[in-house]
């Protein structure tokens, strides 16, 4: 029978419609596919979508993770996946196959197309890819996805495209944190002319200023984000935009648009009895100063102050970072005290474990009432046991004690671990903006832009969350609203998409996998330093790791959606794609 070519009517969301001739659709292996997401992300038509394998868990005895019925296994499918944790929308089974292969190189580009930090975020990243990773939750451990990501990373110098300038509007970002960093790299990419405004004399943020170099050699930070400079993207430093410029200054200067991603630069102390006692800190205070006294390959020294024994108030990463950076400095103890359980402390289970291995001592359910002094001198701080936990109309902690339950700690020094802030006071003023009681700016959730037309707001000053994979996220999303509003459309973000259950023919049975052992991350003895404690992969250390990936995803194309343009075969990295002749309609 003659083929001929169909006609399909095409609507491209609410924006636009027109008919066009089909000729071919796409048609993708699930054999060869490593469920990158490229072809997806790049679909006009949103003809893609994901497919997630069922794993079969009938079988008691075939691992040690939970036993499913069918009907559960469908269902669990496709409610936990890497490829759908990631906040900044990268589907990490991609890359991982790619090292699996040896391909590092590709392995590094496809992370480099939504993440220019990959060597930072490999060392400090949150990781909730792993978190969701169906080989941890069902096998035995979960791909180390953020080692693999720093093992790309560290093999190659971070170079990245110089930016096409595409569009006339220039764009200002306050502040070379990760959220204005992502937010310079993403608008950078769309085509624009962006501009950093960072208040300090470095980039980095809180990253630099905040993070010990023994969890990030700030070489490699210094790197990627030089990167990103020899592109196209322009930083000022020393410019602290509030009142000179302001931000109505910078609208009136030609700026068409302006992301605020200042941070939570402000530590916070609790206004408790004896709080302004001389040795008495912020984390966020202490931690600047300690990362700005020691070279990065320096030994521990006091330089003459004496910290003696130090109690951290505070259960999160910045606590334990301040806790593990106060005995490289010479304490005589570090206590982590909080008013979480043992099993809800905010800081990765990773970080409490090797804090706790360095000597750091954890005392949970407990808030401090009062810091025990004589004159201004620090004697020790009472405590009281915490019962239970609530929020206040801000969103507050506010622990419940127990009557009768007081103890006290003997301490020489303080330090307060208990949240950050952004200072936006100036920003505010200088945008003619009214502040919210908890000093936040009111914004829209979808775009992120504040009640100011133009003005975004990225990172902790949207969060209030403290991560720098949330705060990349933000800047993304800010990065989008701003060039949704400069060329008048509404494209939604493809980084949150759905998952759907493979063909029972793609079925995983956990008794087929290879054997595998999880690699164990090389890691320096000495924890005396300053130095980086992570070492990083070797190269058959992460090929071995990367396959024990159950390549639980692929990408699967909707032959009535799809025009039929063929942009996703040249994108394939896998070369998994072919265009093929649609189906004939049944002749009756």
């Amino acid at each position: 029978m003659k083929y001929t070519p169909q006609g399909i009517n095409i609507k491209i969301g609410e924006y636009a419609a027109f008919k066009a001739v089909r000729h071919a659709v796409a048609q993708i292996n699930s054999d060869l596919c490593i469920n990158c997401g490229t072809c997806r992300t790049a679909c006009p038509t949103e003809a893609i979508s994901e497919r997630q394998r069922i794993i079969c868990r009938i079988c008691p005895d075939c691992t040690t993770g939970p036993q499913f019925f069918p009907d559960q296994s469908i269902a669990y499918a496709t409610e936990h996946a890497c490829s759908i944790a990631c906040p900044l929308g990268l589907i990490p089974e991609g890359y991982v196959n790619k090292i699996a292969d040896g391909k590092f190189d590709e392995a590094y580009d496809l992370i480099m197309e939504l993440n220019p930090l990959p060597g930072i975020c490999g060392r400090i990243c949150s990781h909730p890819c792993m978190d969701d990773c169906k080989r941890g939750l069902l096998i035995d451990e979960p791909i180390d996805i953020r080692g693999l990501k720093r093992f790309v990373a560290d093999r190659k110098h971070s170079s990245i495209k110089p930016f096409i300038q595409k569009f006339d509007e220039r764009v200002a970002v306050i502040g070379a944190g990760p959220a204005g960093i992502m937010a310079a790299f993403d608008l950078s990419k769309k085509g624009y002319k962006v501009k950093i405004f960072e208040a300090g004399p470095e980039p980095g943020g809180m990253m630099n200023k905040g993070i010990p170099s023994f969890r990030l050699d700030k070489d490699v930070l210094a790197s990627e984000i030089d990167a990103l400079i020899k592109a196209g993207i322009e930083i000022v430093y020393n410019t602290p935009v509030g009142k000179n410029p302001s931000i109505n200054g910078l609208f009136e200067s030609g700026y068409k648009a302006v992301v605020v991603a200042v941070g939570a630069s402000k530590g916070m102390i609790l206004p408790i009895e004896g709080s302004d006692a001389d040795t008495v800190y912020d984390a966020v205070s202490l931690m600047k100063r300690i990362n700005k006294e020691i070279p990065q390959t320096a030994n521990a020294t006091n330089r003459g102050i004496s910290y003696g024994n130090a109690v951290i108030i505070g259960g999160g990463s910045v606590a334990l970072d301040t806790a593990r950076a106060l005995l490289r400095k010479g304490a005589v103890s570090a206590t982590c005290v909080c008013i979480e359980d043992d099993k809800t402390m905010p800081a990765m289970p990773s970080e409490i474990s090797e804090a706790a291995e360095e000597g750091v001592v954890f005392s949970t359910c407990a808030t401090p009432t009062r810091i025990l002094t004589e004159w201004t001198k620090v004697l020790g701080v009472e405590f009281k046991k915490v019962s239970s936990i609530e929020c206040d109309a801000c969103g507050r902690l506010k622990p419940v004690t127990v009557d009768g339950s007081e103890f006290t700690l003997d301490a020489d020094t303080v330090v307060f671990a208990t949240g950050q802030k952004p200072d936006l006071r100036y920003i505010a003023e200088g945008a003619g903006l009214e502040l919210s009681e908890a000093g936040l700016l009111a914004f829209d959730d979808e775009n992120l832009m504040t009640r100011k037309e133009g003005m975004f707001l990225a990172g902790d000053t949207v969060t209030g969350k403290g991560s720098v994979i949330d705060a990349l996220a933000s800047g993304r999303k800010a990065a989008l609203g701003v060039d949704n509003l400069l060329r008048s459309r509404g494209l939604t973000q493809r980084i949150e998409h759905s998952l759907t259950v493979a063909d029972i023919s793609e079925k995983i049975f956990p008794v087929m996998l290879e054997k595998l052992e999880p690699q164990v991350m090389p890691m320096r003895a000495d924890r005396s330093t300053f130095e980086e404690i992570e070492l990083g992969y070797s190269e058959r250390q992460a090929v071995l790791e990367a396959k024990r990936c159950m390549k639980c995803g692929f990408e699967m194309v909707d032959k009535e959606q799809c025009i039929g343009c063929g942009a996703c075969v040249g994108l394939c990295p896998q070369n998994a794609i072919t265009m093929i002749a649609p189906i004939q309609p049944e002749v009756k």
